[in-house]
């Protein structure tokens, strides 16, 4: 055989190879490897930027920021402290009002301006116990508030409001402890729960059925009794 008729026989047979199943996949493998090679030196070569530290420096804001002025808020004007000279005083009612001749043992409702009452409505009883020793006393939680000797006429609401009212019995003794001598004006407390000014006009005075025994043991009194609106 003569070498041009091997050469022809060899390249039928590689014809034959790549015409096969085996070697139509050996083709595209090598493809595919060709390919993916080519992709992998793009990438490599292909310029990126320096993302960690950038080439050119990132420039700063330096001109100055201008702040808002903050939003003043105006306090509303608080009223001034209320004072008890602010608060208006209630307004006095007079609901009994004269003057008596209390004799020794005898009792007087202020409220109505009875005397000789024997009943709860009693505010005070003038008690005798001989010819020396006598009180004044609070009855059925009437309450006294001692003034002493004061202008009656300038006693007003609010020496009612703020005096001391307590349940004692006042000295009436004819001697050197008497409390009730002309003048004295003594706040009461009724029971009824108004409010009265009552004045001893005269101390030790006589008076028509006095006892023998008890002699200028009465009492010449003015009161006033009012209710507060």
């Amino acid at each position: 055989m003569s070498h041009a008729e091997k050469n022809d026989d060899s390249n039928k047979a590689r014809k034959s190879f790549w015409e096969t199943l085996p070697g139509i996949i050996t083709a595209i493998a090598a493809l595919v490897t060709a390919f993916s090679g080519c992709i992998a030196t793009v990438v490599l070569t292909w310029p990126r930027p320096n993302i960690l530290f950038p080439s050119t420096p990132t420039s700063i804001i330096t001109s100055p920021i201008t702040v808002p002025p903050a939003e003043v808020i105006s306090e509303a004007p608080t009223d001034p402290p209320v004072t008890a000279s602010d608060i208006p005083l209630p307004r006095l009612r007079i609901v009994s009002s004269g003057q008596e001749i209390l004799k020794g043992s005898y009792t007087v409702d202020l409220d109505t301006g009875t005397v000789g009452s024997t009943g709860v409505e009693t505010d005070i009883w003038w008690e005798i116990e001989n010819d020396i020793v006598r009180y004044l006393n609070p009855k059925n939680d009437a309450l006294f508030s001692y003034m002493g000797v004061v202008n009656f006429d300038q006693v007003n609401v609010q020496d009612f409001l703020t005096a001391d009212y307590n349940g004692s019995k006042l000295n009436g003794s004819d001697n050197v402890a008497n409390q009730l001598t002309d003048g004295t004006v003594i706040l009461v407390r009724t029971n009824g729960g108004n409010f009265c000014k009552l004045m001893i006009v005269q101390y030790g005075i006589a008076a028509p059925g006095d006892l023998p025994e008890w002699p200028k043991a009465s009492l010449l009194i003015y009161w006033e009794t009012y209710s507060m609106e």
